[in-house]
């Protein structure tokens, strides 16, 4: 068959008719893996969610909010995609995980309404090896909302780079384990316009006499402690950041507000370049 048609094919099927055809067989695979992105369609997600853990579990979930799920299974040497399933020989589970995870982020096209990443500690190289797959790929990823769960900063870090900027609208990042800690200043230097805030979810957190060293008195809310800063070459946004205590857990939230905003009484601080 001319290429020419393959590729009008191609550019007129759904995610799932060239997942099949990728199947079919070794030539069709090279041959859609080869395609430049623009001649691909649109998958259209809403939503997609990496789960690392024992096993790896990708998800996606059409417009229509259809899921679709793969399952790897490092025991077994499997991958099941909604109950079918592939044995994988002698190839590496993340590889393929990986692999797949590349093919799915190629055909989005429109914006995700969310990115989500698990990350327990199995699977130790997956973050790097995610992130050289994000370079491989040699494009921003467009999601609204962009939430990740790990046991360790180092294996968020990799990911916040890959992410359009000037889609996303939040961010929030759990921790795993009572140990993990984030250094905050390395996560604001995210530059979004549409970016409403950051939440952090921390399981621990006993430096809030070494904060009001850092950062001076803070205002007390109800349940809270806030901040606030102003922003760099501007006159009328400032950046909160909210401590609150919930149920035992702590959450950072990291917000830019209008001046108005800013309670009585409550000191704005300078912005500082360093």
């Amino acid at each position: 068959m001319p290429e020419l048609v393959m590729e009008n094919i191609i550019k007129f099927s759904d995610f799932k008719s060239v997942l099949t055809l990728r199947q079919v067989s070794k030539d069709f695979l090279n041959f859609i893996d080869s395609l430049n992105d623009s001649t691909l369609p649109d998958s259209e997600f809403s939503r997609i969610d990496m789960i690392v853990n024992e096993d790896i579990c990708l998800r996606y979930r059409d417009s229509n909010n259809i899921q679709n799920e793969f399952i790897y299974s490092q025991m077994d040497i499997l991958r099941s995609f909604n109950g079918k399933i592939t044995f994988l020989g002698s190839s590496s589970v993340i590889d393929v995980a990986i692999r797949d995870l590349e093919l799915v982020l190629k055909f989005q096209k429109s914006n995700l309404r969310l990115l989500h990443f698990h990350l327990g500690p199995s699977f130790e190289t997956f973050p790097v090896k995610l992130s050289n797959m994000f370079k491989k790929l040699n494009r921003k990823i467009k999601t609204e909302n962009l939430s990740m769960k790990a046991d360790s900063q180092s294996k968020i870090m990799p990911i916040l780079p890959f992410v359009e900027p000037r889609t996303l609208e939040r961010i929030d990042l759990l921790t795993l384990n009572d140990n993990m800690e984030i250094e905050i200043n390395e996560i604001i230097l995210i530059d979004s316009s549409k970016l409403s805030g950051i939440w952090l979810r921390l399981k621990n957190f006993n430096e809030h006499r070494e904060l009001s060293n850092l950062w001076g008195p803070c205002f007390i809310g109800e349940n809270s402690r806030l901040w606030y800063f102003r922003m760099k070459n501007s006159e009328e946004e400032i950046m909160e950041f909210e401590l609150r205590r919930n149920s035992g857990n702590f959450t950072w939230r990291i917000k830019i507000i209008h001046i108005g905003g800013v309670p009585n009484g409550a000191a704005v601080h300078d912005y500082e370049e360093n």
